[in-house]
């Protein structure tokens, strides 16, 4: 056994007793709720942006039926799905990291790379699309003032003017990933800010392991300890909050087999957790920290979720259903960093051109314009989505032998 194996096995034993070696282990009938669960996190994204762009604020709704009350209550659960991906994010990467390094077998150059592919191989084209429609709305469908926010009323979904951030200084900063600290999000692409705070998670993990094994030479130690003070010195305040919500993920690697055997009951207690946290929503924007606090506490809610799925493994048979579910969370990645530019130009164009498909009532005619809309830009990052991720592994294989990565 490698000695870095108790040492860090001991360090976090002092959390609880419950507590063990980090273990990511995820067999194919895991895996296909875990493919289910990241879909269905990136269509939950979209349905939010898109109905806070195209529809009035609940207020402002003329006809406050239980079914229009449905509507805005099932739509507005996009922020919550962030934090699922954060969850995720930090078992699945940062739980592995943790179980490799523990084993003995982790390569942090190799990590690193596998990180920035996976990130850049769709942020890149992502930027690239978001400058391309962005110019192409404020050329073509910029008379209402929805680039220039410049529009009465205001769009509830679009609270800046994508004009002023489609310069140099907005892209380069996005491209490094430094959006919310230098500057913030590029044009109308507003969701790329989650990448930031993965991105400097992924950076700071491997820093801190580093920095806290023993084993490890003190000058190596003493840099990554340095690395990360100035992390902590430069970076944007919620970044360095986001982070616990992000550890919950890893900390689900330390759990033993938990003896919540239904996932039902985790999926419950979820339910319950995000229905009050999405009830008092607009309180709780108005508080202040309660925004993370209430974040946290819906992380650790889903982190049960996350403990039941991948500890009750092999309980169902894999079959098509698993294909279909490996498929859309392929591109779940793509569909949340490029929706955004192109939802605003759909709606942009509607909005020129027809009249809708901006400050629209809950009726027929307003669902039927979001259902279409909501297809039209599935369909659409799907298929970029299908271009680009399945190269991730040939990129990173051509990366790794140029940069003689193993």
């Amino acid at each position: 056994m490698s000695p870095i194996v108790p040492r860090i096995a001991r360090r976090f034993a002092i959390l609880g007793s419950g507590l063990i070696r980090p273990r990511v282990s995820i067999d194919a009938c895991a895996r296909a709720r875990l493919d289910l669960i990241r879909w269905a996190a990136a269509i939950g994204v979209l349905m939010t942006h898109i109905r806070s762009t195209m529809f009035v604020p609940f207020p402002d709704v003329s006809n406050k039926s239980v079914a229009a009350r449905v509507f805005y209550a099932a739509t507005g659960i996009g922020h919550l799905a962030v934090m699922v991906f954060f969850v995720l994010s930090g078992y699945l990467v940062g739980g592995r990291l943790l179980a490799r390094y523990c084993s003995g077998n982790a390569s942090i150059p190799r990590y690193l790379l596998d990180r920035f592919t996976r990130l850049y191989i769709v942020l890149i084209p992502a930027l690239l699309i978001t400058a391309l429609f962005d110019r192409i709305g404020v050329g073509a469908f910029n008379a209402n003032g929805v680039y220039s926010h410049s529009s009465v009323p205001e769009v509830p979904g679009i609270k800046y003017s994508i004009l002023e951030r489609l310069d140099l200084r907005h892209l380069l900063s996005n491209l490094c990933m430094l959006q919310q600290t230098l500057t913030p999000t590029y044009g109308s692409n507003a969701p790329l800010w989650s990448l930031a705070n993965e991105f400097w998670y992924y950076l700071a993990l491997p820093c801190l392991i580093v920095a806290a094994d023993r084993t490890q030479r003190g000058s190596r130690r003493v840099s990554c300890l340095l690395a990360l003070l100035a992390m902590v010195w430069a970076l944007e305040g919620e970044i360095l909050t986001y982070a616990l919500v992000w550890g919950t993920g890893v900390g689900v690697a330390f759990l033993p087999r938990v003896p919540l055997r239904h996932i039902w009951v985790a999926l419950l207690g979820f339910g319950a957790v995000a229905l009050v946290s999405r009830a008092f929503d607009a309180a709780i924007s108005r508080m202040g920290g309660a925004r993370l606090a209430v974040d946290l506490t819906c992380a650790l809610a889903f982190a049960a979720v996350l403990a039941a799925v991948v500890h009750r493994q092999g309980s169902t048979p894999v079959g098509r259903a698993a294909a279909i579910h490996e498929r859309l969370a392929g591109v779940s990645y793509s569909a949340y960093a490029m929706h955004a530019p192109l939802l605003t130009l759909a709606v942009a164009a509607l909005y020129d051109e027809f009249g809708i498909g901006l400050h629209m009532q809950p009726n027929a005619q307003g669902l039927l314009v979001y259902a279409a809309v909501l297809l039209g830009v599935a369909i659409v990052v799907g298929v970029l989505g299908g271009i680009l991720e399945p190269r991730t592994e040939a990129v990173r294989g051509w990366l790794k032998r140029l940069l003689h990565v193993h």
